[in-house]
């Protein structure tokens, strides 16, 4: 997954990391949600989230239950990262072959193998998301979580990922969007969108994230029959002291890269509004789309 390239001397991912614990707390075990399932037929911040991908589907029940049922086979999980998501799809699976995580930064393969020590069925390859290298349909179950804005060409991942699941497989995918999200959670979209800004001006490849009307219109050219759901959390404490503290933390270092971007005056002064508007509003994560998709 091409979605970190730090400059010399700068691991934004792992500075970032501390940030998803932020919004972790802010996810009681048992939440409801805001959608039920409905039929369709049709960077470095990108690590802020790492570990909030487990979470946020972990309390969508459908899923989990879904999950309890399947006997998932040979799974993928692309663009791994630390292997946070991974690990909430083999702890809620029924029974499982193997399961094969793949990113682009070989670096989060040491990640991988802490998290899996004890798992002989688990393993991390260094492999790019969008030429994936496997024969066609050699897995029963393919996943991906909030990585497809860190992605050059999502829609060729996509491809990718249909081209390996087998007849009968599922895609499980993730992915927060960016519209129709409250005063809290576009705190979330507008800080996103100024980190992706950064990122892609360092020469980072970091999209600002899709609408909900885009990801599905894009997960529609995998031609699978897909039921969708949306998560949100807006109960919790959105001006949690520690919380903001941390995220203070992130803008400050986003500010320092800012310093040697073209633009950086306007940069600086974009991050300084999102820092008064964090402290005024407070922020929630932003809606989630969990997608389940059948190769019939």
């Amino acid at each position: 997954m091409n979605r970190i390239r730090a400059s010399p001397g700068y691991d934004a991912g792992e500075a970032l990391f501390v940030g998803s614990q932020i919004l972790l707390r802010k996810i009681p075990s048992a939440r409801k949600k805001t959608g039920r399932w409905q039929g369709d037929t049709s960077c470095p911040a990108g690590l802020y989230f790492e570990n909030l991908h487990s979470t946020i589907a972990e309390v969508i029940m459908e899923l989990t239950q879904m999950l309890n049922t399947l006997s998932a086979g040979r799974v993928l999980d692309v663009a791994t990262g630390h292997g946070g998501f991974a690990g909430y799809i083999l702890e809620n699976v029924k029974e499982f072959d193997e399961l094969i995580g793949v990113d682009a930064v070989e670096r989060y393969g040491e990640a991988f193998g802490q998290a899996f020590a004890g798992q002989p069925k688990a393993s991390f390859r260094c492999m790019d998301a969008m030429q994936l290298d496997f024969p066609d349909a050699s897995f029963d179950t393919v996943c991906m979580a909030s990585s497809l804005h860190h992605l050059p060409d999502p829609a060729r991942a996509l491809r990718e990922m249909r081209r390996v699941l087998k007849p009968g497989g599922r895609c499980i995918l993730t992915e927060m969007y960016s519209d129709n999200q409250s005063e809290t959670q576009l705190t979330h979209v507008l800080l996103h969108h100024w980190w992706a800004a950064i990122d892609s001006a360092s020469g980072v490849v970091h999209h600002e994230t899709f609408t909900r009307a885009g990801l599905v219109e894009l997960l529609g050219g995998m031609r699978l029959a897909w039921q969708f759901a949306d998560e949100r959390d807006l109960e919790s404490d959105p001006l949690e002291v520690e919380g903001i503290r941390r995220l203070d933390g992130i803008i400050d270092q986003y500010q320092s890269r800012a310093e040697a971007l073209p633009g950086a005056a306007a940069l600086k002064q974009r991050g300084e509004e999102l820092r008064v508007r964090l402290h005024a509003i407070g922020i929630h994560g932003a809606t989630q789309l969990v997608a389940v998709g059948e190769n019939s």
